[in-house]
């Protein structure tokens, strides 16, 4: 008999068609809540326990198909695709689960272990099993849909529910820049049940060498020097405990060299110093923090004594694609711009002011976790907010002249946003009475 696997969302989609007559009450929309809280809404008279796997993939709506994945054939994940999966599987667990990172600090150990290392690409894997609601648990009356939710009619709240398997992995990069990569498998990024444990895992990494037997449990790296740039797909063959066997596939892509353009000058600078706002702005969320920024300074003298400050405003940077010199790793992939290349290229401004003397302070609006511990993506944050950050900044810089013996006066330079950003803070200075020491803006 063939058995149909559905979503919750199918579901969802029957009570708001539903004739009002049919219910008691039902499930009202007026407050905006996620689709794991009405799935839950919708569970409320069902056992959590009954469910074996402690997942419920009914949970959450699908994107990462995982449902389907592998089972007509070899489906290819990749770096996206597998924190989508991650992602899913995390928020349909009840309780303990192998997913015991929050999804954003899952990104974020990535990139740390990213720019920490940055000639390895860590591979991900996940093996495990997790439930799904069965449509025939609805149509042969072991389950109905009353009052909003769903009603259990037998004892046996586990007979709701079928079981299935994923195996999913994928490098954990978007794009590296290096025909030479160091693969890494370790058990930190690997996130297995007991029941879908992996007995023996093997690799083809696309370079013409064929499946080499990978020992996970160890940690071991692999070096693999690649012909040429391009997508690569990897073949993963797992074996896992009950004796079957799964392939799957993940893909990344190895950019050309040219694309590394995260050098830093040779210049005397202190980089990447937080700054912290002294005056906390309320959003029109109501959420009241002090928000904070990444200051670069480049000298240019070798005492690395700031006399003659030009300050440079990062604009709108989602995500902070653009840092201060392109370095590091973002969202699963190396920075390939920076603020200082957009400021010196292609006339070499930037070498020129340093050459005649003066001094770049570089503000950057990185992302970071305000004292809510929520992340902020401070490219993308409000510029009342960031503005604030400036007037930290600016009142900084002018104290520090003052103590180094410099009666300079500050040049303030806003691009695109960081003009908003930088009007907005000298504004709010100049109306608050407080001396922004500024001779020159540019925008």
């Amino acid at each position: 008999m063939k058995r149909i696997i559905i979503t919750l969302y199918i579901l969802l989609a029957a009570v708001q068609s539903a004739s009002p007559q049919g219910f008691e009450h039902s499930i009202s929309f007026s407050n905006p809540k996620t689709y794991t809280e009405v799935a839950d809404s919708l569970l409320r008279f069902i056992d959590k326990d009954s469910i074996s796997t402690g997942i419920l993939y009914s949970r959450v709506v699908p994107f990462a198909r995982l449902e389907r994945f592998n089972q007509l054939h070899p489906d290819t994940s990749s770096y996206v695709h597998f924190i989508q999966a991650y992602s899913e599987l995390k928020r349909a667990s009840f309780g303990n689960s192998p997913f015991n990172m929050e999804v954003e600090q899952f990104r974020q150990a990535i990139d740390e272990s990213l720019n920490a290392h940055r000639s390895v690409v860590s591979i991900g894997v996940v093996a495990c099993n997790f439930s799904v609601l069965d449509t025939l648990a609805i149509s042969d009356g072991r389950i109905s849909l009353e009052r909003g939710a769903l009603v259990p009619k037998v004892a046996n709240h586990g007979d709701f529910f079928t079981t299935a398997s994923v195996f999913v992995a994928s490098p954990l990069v978007k794009s590296h820049i290096s025909l030479d990569v160091i693969f890494r498998i370790s058990q930190q990024w690997i996130f297995s049940d007991a029941i879908s444990s992996i007995a023996s895992l093997e690799v083809d990494f696309d370079d013409g060498l064929g499946y080499r037997a990978i020992n996970a449990l160890k940690g071991e790296d692999y070096s693999v020097s690649y012909p040429a740039a391009g997508e690569k797909v990897l073949r993963f063959r797992a074996k896992h405990l009950n004796g079957k066997t799964v392939e799957t596939f993940g893909r990344f892509t190895i950019l050309p060299q040219h694309h590394a353009k995260s050098d830093v000058p040779n210049l005397p600078m202190d980089r990447q110093i937080i700054i912290e706002a002294s005056i906390p702005f309320a959003d029109y969320s109501g959420a009241s923090f002090k928000g904070k920024g990444e200051v670069t300074y480049i000298y240019a003298n070798h005492e690395k004594e700031l006399q003659r400050p030009i300050i440079v405003v990062d604009g709108f940077d989602p995500g902070d694609y653009r840092n201060d010199f392109g370095t590091g790793f973002v969202d699963g992939e190396p920075r390939t711009e920076s603020i200082w290349r957009l400021f010196n290229e292609p006339y070499g401004i930037a070498d020129a002011l340093l050459a005649q003397g003066y001094d770049i302070v570089i503000l950057n609006f990185h992302t970071y976790d305000n004292h809510f511990n929520e992340e902020t993506d401070g490219g993308a944050d409000f510029i009342e907010r960031n503005g604030l950050v400036l007037v930290e900044l600016i009142n900084q810089v002018s104290q520090t002249l003052q103590l180094n013996g410099s009666s300079d006066s500050l040049v303030v330079i806003g691009p695109s946003m960081g003009g908003l950003i930088s009007r907005y803070a000298l504004t709010y200075m100049e109306q608050n009475n407080k001396n922004h020491n500024t001779r020159l803006w540019v925008s």
